[in-house]
């Protein structure tokens, strides 16, 4: 079978979806399947390129003609860019894909490259984009959205991007649902709760769409990648003693706030004056990333993924404290492969991830007592770190890329056979 991959972004810009798209190729060609992957033009990138033996062609968007935001990274609408249609159109007429894979906003160009019914297109639904401009599902960046409608959105949207942009991100995914509904045959969710997200907000009670509904997890790879000379760099500045572990964007919606309270308060929590473990923060910083943090509060950023899989088995134990839905953090799973324990919130994909004292612990929303309690318990338990330890590593131990290549291959095969 042939499929091509398309993704907004690839390596070496990596995220957690990009992750993803790059073990989901890898896969599926140890499978046998022809896979390539497109995605967008960034800088000092080649046009073609090849990663983990699998072909990349990297096409160009009016988007990289833009002013590049955020690190470098030039992000698309939720809009077909003209460029990047015309780029992956070529494409599909030259290769003659047999499916279409869309991750992301690129979704949109790529359901307009095969809208003349060149290929079957399936969607993965990683975050909330397709229904909710700033992807985050949240009304103010402050709560949980009970929904999409014009106003509350462009209101939102607006106090997110300012008025320009939102503009642009709500008008592209209103008007860019029939494209969707046109082109999509199978969406793929990460979670069970996006998969809710998609039928009360994507769907959105259109009868006439009637896609094919997937919950596939997330691949959970086993082994680390070899460490690299210049990583004892990173790795040095790692404190001497256990420590606590926090893993992703220094982001408010990541719950660092909340995080960095909660550690402040766990001296209340442990018995015999036991001093607190030091806390280690590896990520990327935003705009909203606290100027200043705590001593006693390391903070790496830009750390090679090989090195944060080192942390994980250095650490005493993981906190995922998102505050926002987060639809399914790899940081949840990365330290049960090392058999190590973590603490996350009660929102969005986590709960599908960690069964409360059973893999993981589990705490409210923005508690920041409750998390306190809980890293204090885990600090102070080691029998309890290690049972929860053992059990995650059996909870993530089928997650593998073979069983999920095969997964996704059983779904292409069901959406040939409906089209």
């Amino acid at each position: 079978m042939r499929v091509l991959l398309t993704s907004d972004f690839f390596h070496p810009v990596i995220g957690g979806a990009e992750r993803q798209v790059g073990l989901l190729a890898s896969a599926l060609a140890g499978h046998g399947h022809d896979i390539r992957v497109a995605t967008t033009t960034q800088p000092g990138l080649a046009a073609r390129d090849e990663v983990d033996g699998v072909p990349v062609v990297r096409l160009g968007s009016i988007a990289a003609v833009l002013p590049a935001p955020s690190g470098g990274r030039r992000f698309l609408p939720p809009a077909p860019d003209p460029m990047l249609t015309l780029g992956l159109r070529r494409l599909v007429g030259e290769w003659h894909p047999d499916v279409v894979h869309a991750s992301g906003w690129i979704g949109y160009s790529s359901a307009a490259a095969v809208a003349d019914g060149v290929a079957p297109l399936v969607l993965s639904v990683r975050d909330y984009g397709h229904a909710c401009a700033t992807r985050n599902l949240l009304w103010h960046d402050r709560e949980l959205c009970d929904g999409p409608s014009l106003g509350r959105c462009l209101d939102c949207a607006g106090r997110h991007y300012g008025a320009a942009r939102a503009l642009v991100a709500v008008g592209g995914i209103r008007t860019g649902r029939p494209l969707l509904r046109r082109t999509v045959r199978a969406i793929h969710s990460v979670s069970t709760f996006v998969q809710e997200m998609v039928i009360r907000d994507v769907l959105h009670g259109d009868e006439g769409w009637h896609p094919i509904l997937q919950r596939i997890d997330d691949i959970v790879p086993g082994t680390p990648e070899d460490l690299l000379p210049a990583d004892e760099a990173w790795l040095a500045q790692l404190p001497t003693q256990p420590f606590i572990l926090f893993v992703g964007a220094l982001q408010a919606h990541k719950g660092v706030d909340v995080l960095l309270e909660a550690w402040a308060r766990m001296n209340e929590g442990i018995d015999g004056g036991t001093s607190r473990p030091p806390l280690v923060c590896i990520g990327t910083r935003w705009p909203d990333t606290p100027a200043e943090f705590p001593r006693g509060v390391t903070v790496l950023s830009d750390v090679p993924h090989r090195v944060v899989m080192r942390a994980w088995e250095r650490c005493l134990f993981g906190v995922v404290p998102s505050v926002w839905p987060d639809p399914l953090p790899g940081v949840v799973r990365e330290p049960m492969t090392r058999g190590r324990a973590v603490i996350g919130s009660r929102i969005g994909g986590i709960p599908d991830m960690i069964r409360d004292d059973v893999n993981g612990l589990l705490v409210s929303v923005g508690d920041v007592g409750g998390l306190a309690a809980a890293m204090a318990r885990l600090a102070t338990d080691s029998a309890l770190r290690a049972r929860l330890g053992d059990a995650g590593r059996a909870s993530v131990a089928e997650l593998t890329p073979d069983a999920i290549g095969r997964r996704f291959a059983a779904l292409y095969e069901r959406v040939l056979k409906a089209d």
